[in-house]
């Protein structure tokens, strides 16, 4: 006995186009909301650590310095380029680089490489988080996580003020991107008789390590240390005043150099104390 299959049933044409336009729709959301998740809006991690889970009532997925912590210090990084871009008439000195790349060395354990990038315009001189990864999106040629071992900093190097603030020097923004304010730098009122001592060139040095340091996580951003060094007033500093991650480096550089003096020396440092090296050692490990 034989059986006839029934014709399979006709499919309108309309109904296929309805069907092609949910499918494309659905598409562009599901990359908006990629989008939104990588930018990331939280400029500061929520209570809780990067995701709180709700506990304190958010439920926010974290995503700016220290996200990437482990990609900038776990074993699986074996390099690191420093992806530089400037504004004409801004470019980073040599001598900053060099301090930086000696760290993400001799702490970090990590080899580097300085990619010089392009010099750029941006047609403001009043930078906030958006503008920061506007120039970012746009002039950014290395992925944070690269090939065979790579990670990559990105570093921004520019005129003008952030946040409409005079005397920030420099701002790590997201999980692997850090600003360096050059004309904040070279404006710091250095005292005539320590202008043989210290320069513009020491405090960016110390400024690119520092914005390096809230990159790798310091000081706890999405852990919390088991040493207690973290400034209660100034959250995510150190209170050894003598660490490059001391909260007066970033925003008071006056102050610092008067806090300095009281010290002997007024040059601004560029290594971590002992506290901030053993949370670095611990995220590392993937214990933080």
């Amino acid at each position: 006995m034989s059986v006839k299959m029934p014709n399979p049933p006709t499919v309108k044409k309309p109904l296929i186009i309805y069907l092609v336009i949910g499918i494309v729709i659905g598409a562009v959301l599901a990359g908006y909301a990629g989008y939104r998740y990588l930018a990331g809006r939280e400029e500061t991690p929520p209570p809780g650590g990067e995701d709180d889970g709700g506990e304190n009532g958010t439920n926010v997925i974290y995503y700016g310095p220290g996200m990437d912590r482990h990609l900038l210090l776990g074993p699986n990084t074996t390099r690191i380029i420093v992806e530089v871009d400037w504004v004409s008439g801004y470019r980073p000195s040599d001598q900053a680089l060099s301090v930086l790349g000696d760290r993400i060395e001799d702490t970090g354990g990590k080899q580097y490489t300085i990619m010089w990038d392009d010099e750029i315009i941006t047609n403001t001189t009043s930078y906030t988080r958006e503008t920061l990864e506007k120039l970012e999106k746009e002039h950014r040629d290395t992925p944070p996580e690269g090939l065979n071992g790579e990670a990559s900093i990105y570093l921004l190097c520019l005129d003008g003020v952030y946040n409409s603030t005079q005397g920030i020097l420099g701002v790590a923004y997201n999980g692997t991107s850090m600003a360096i304010m050059e004309e904040q730098i070279e404006n710091i009122d250095i005292p005539l008789i320590l202008r043989n001592l210290v320069s513009p060139q020491d405090f960016e040095a110390s400024v690119m390590v520092h914005e390096m340091g809230h990159l790798w996580g310091l000081v706890n951003i999405g852990y919390e240390s088991e040493k207690d060094h973290e400034d209660k007033e100034h959250p995510h500093h150190c209170t050894h005043d003598t660490c490059v991650m001391y909260w007066a480096l970033e925003t008071s550089p006056s102050s610092y150099i008067d806090n300095f003096l009281n010290t002997g020396s007024p040059k601004p440092p560029t290594t971590f104390c002992d506290d901030c090296k053993y949370d670095i050692q611990k995220i590392a490990d993937g214990e933080y």
